[in-house]
């Protein structure tokens, strides 16, 4: 049988601000603008987390569509 993590609350804040930090740095995700993000972040503070800081380091993925 599968073990799928997702939908289970084990974990949960951990993968939400993996979602963020996805979301935010794919822009060919160009939908992920339309509150989808803060919606995340607000419910990782809900949760007790902090939501993850960009890191100007890192590459932003963008394509041309």
């Amino acid at each position: 049988m599968h073990d799928n993590r997702f939908g289970q609350q084990d974990g949960l804040k951990d993968r939400l601000e993996d979602w963020i930090h996805r979301l935010s740095t794919d822009k060919s995700l160009p939908w992920a603008g339309l509150g989808l993000l803060k919606d995340l972040e607000a419910a990782v503070v809900a949760l007790g987390g902090e939501p993850p800081k960009p890191d100007p380091k890192q590459q932003i993925l963008e394509f041309d569509l």
